[in-house]
């Protein structure tokens, strides 16, 4: 009676983690995080760049005759970012 018992909980509760899995795909475990923070990490990138695109466009407009002055502010800008954001502004 003992092995049976134990046989129709196993059964139970695989049938119970196989319905919790294809009802929620929060639940197939950490692939499903790393997912959506390399997600976050992309956007927030993105965000970087289109700010830094926007700095160089609003510069422009306020000093119209030297572009190299733009690009060297640009620069000091990126070089005072954390070693982890200038890696992946990089790539």
């Amino acid at each position: 009676m003992f092995a049976h018992t134990t046989i129709v909980f196993t059964r139970s509760i695989m049938l119970s983690v196989t319905s919790r899995d294809a009802r929620d795909p929060r639940t197939s475990g950490g692939l499903f995080f790393d997912c959506c923070n390399e997600l976050d990490d992309l956007r927030f990138i993105d965000a970087l760049r289109l700010l830094l695109e926007l700095l160089r466009t609003a510069l422009d407009r306020i000093i119209t005759q030297d572009h190299d002055v733009i690009e060297q502010i640009v620069q000091q800008f990126i070089e005072h970012l954390p070693i982890t954001i200038k890696a992946k502004l990089a790539a």
